[in-house]
């Protein structure tokens, strides 16, 4: 038995600096976890030296250096109880080496995997026993300010962890939650994970692709008649995709969806700007396959037309071909592609 499941203080590593590994560490260092990061050269220099900055739900914290211990180095690492994979989903399929490397250092620490889309946790399952694999919809959205300090937007849910594997709730999850609650963030630990991780999925299908090619904020998107023409296109086809694999959905119809998102959903996180958005600001490369590529894949194996997903697919790697190979990437009109018009 791991020491999270004795309900003790805990060792855990964070792989990946971004918005939601930042705040996801912020809590743990507020339950008293010793918290080990993992993250590119630049940004392991600024943790080092600076600590990690939080803002939001009422509080600020300001971590000292010494409380982090912050490397770019896997293999230099200790045996933790638990390790939190925050990177993008590509990151997975590209790191598999140093995972395994990994999960043999900790041979008992469970990998709770943060990423949009369902692809990630199917990649680890090829190597790591599925038992070790948990799973969080997160339900908050976040933005970095500066490499070290994030700022934490909205709470529009209740974040919910467990196993996509096992309908039998992980203890480790429970532990999770109450860590995320008392910092401020609703959790639960449930055997509805699944679920919960495709009713999250539709609305990253909607809403990132349609900010990263219109360079909107969530609450400039709402306010846009173009872009809620393009969302309302890519929620009717995810939405039939998602029923056509037999995964029932919590609203009874895109329409109903739909009025979540642009009455609710779009507006309380108004100042969030959508990850693949913050992708093409870094020009860093997109979750977009694991996002829109997987509705795709999903719509051929369950003969569902989506061909508005698929050209807005298509655009997206357009755009971001460009700025990878090093050229500027191209501001798109709305009329671009004929998608967003």
């Amino acid at each position: 038995m791991s020491p999270l499941e004795k309900n003790e203080l805990f060792s855990v590593l964070v792989i990946g600096g971004g918005a939601i590994g930042l705040t996801t560490a912020a809590a743990l260092v507020h339950a008293g976890s010793r918290v080990s990061f993992c993250v590119r050269p630049y940004q392991m220099e600024i943790l080092a030296r600076e600590g990690l900055q939080f803002n939001g739900i009422g509080k600020t914290l300001n971590i000292p250096a010494e409380f982090l211990n912050v490397t770019t180095c896997i293999q230099s690492l200790e045996n933790f109880d638990l390790i939190i994979v925050a990177t993008k989903g590509y990151s997975i399929s590209e790191s598999i080496a140093d995972l395994k490397s990994l999960a043999a250092q900790s041979p008992k620490a469970p990998f709770l995997l943060l990423q949009n889309g369902y692809g990630p946790s199917d990649v680890l399952a090829k190597f790591l026993p599925r038992e070790r694999i948990l799973n969080a919809s997160v339900q908050f959205s976040a933005n970095i300010n500066e490499v070290s300090s994030v700022t934490l937007n909205a709470v529009f849910g209740t974040t919910i962890l467990g196993s996509v594997y096992d309908d039998e709730v992980p203890q480790v999850a429970y532990k999770l939650a109450s860590i995320f609650d008392k910092f401020g963030i609703p959790a639960l630990a449930s055997n509805l994970i699944k679920t919960k991780i495709w009713e999250k999925m539709i609305t990253n299908v909607v809403v990132n692709p349609v900010a990263f090619l219109s360079l909107k904020s969530n609450g400039e998107l709402v306010q846009d008649e173009p872009a809620r023409r393009a969302m309302t296109k890519l929620a009717v086809e995810a939405y039939n995709v998602i029923g056509a694999s037999g995964i029932a959905l919590p609203w009874t119809s895109a329409n109903e969806y739909l009025e979540y998102l642009f009455s609710y959903l779009l507006p309380i996180t108004k100042n969030h700007r959508a990850s693949m958005l913050q992708d093409r600001v870094r020009s860093r490369k997109t979750e977009v396959e694991y996002l829109n590529g997987t509705i795709s894949q999903i719509g051929i194996r369950f003969n569902v037309d989506c061909p508005y997903n698929n050209n807005v697919y298509h655009a997206v790697k357009a755009v971001e071909d460009k700025y990878l190979k090093g050229n500027s990437a191209v501001i798109l009109h709305q009329s671009d592609f004929g998608l967003i018009s």
